[in-house]
């Protein structure tokens, strides 16, 4: 997300103030992003069948987390840590997903990935959890953002997308 590969504007130049203009170079300008996860292994909690330290989180359908089911995925979203990495999420055994963010509604800011992601797909999902909405959607608030297929919030995330905008950067760094 380091990367700006049109003309770079400085942030305090008057042509990229915040306005509401859908098609202003507020929304249309990318900027480069820098962000830092730090990554831990989470709560443990030792099994008494094996005697050895286990991930606290059970809910999935087994012991390796296949995620089969919206319930198991919510309740993924509610134990403690922000990044769950699972096998696979596969919900009523045909609607394969890569990922899915809290944060968006009553769930809390939380991201449940497969390992089948690729990194963008992790930003996207992050960018989720910090409550930005698809570009060009109106899911109770509105991303004006015109509706750039290279941008990470584009609605069909497509791998290789590096795009990210002034307002989505402003959240992002909250």
């Amino acid at each position: 997300m380091a990367t700006d590969d049109d003309a770079k504007i400085a942030d305090d130049d008057p042509s990229v103030a915040p306005n509401t203009n859908a098609a202003s170079l507020y929304f249309n300008d990318d900027v480069p992003v820098y962000v830092e996860f730090v990554l831990t292994n989470g709560p443990t909690n030792l099994c008494v069948f094996t005697k050895d330290l286990r991930p606290v989180i059970s809910l999935t359908n087994d012991a390796t987390f296949h995620v089969k089911f919206q319930s198991g995925l919510e309740q993924l979203h509610a134990q403690p840590g922000n990044l769950i990495l699972v096998k696979d999420i596969t919900l009523n055994e045909t609607n394969v997903i890569i990922g899915e963010a809290g944060g968006i509604g009553p769930m809390p800011p939380s991201i449940v990935i497969s390992e089948a992601a690729d990194p963008g797909t992790l930003i996207h999902e992050w960018g989720h959890s910090c409550g930005i909405y698809h570009r060009n959607t109106l899911n109770g608030l509105l991303n004006r953002s015109l509706d750039d297929t290279n941008a990470i919030m584009h609605k069909y995330f497509y791998p290789g997308s590096n795009k990210i905008n002034r307002p989505e950067k402003q959240i992002m760094e909250l």
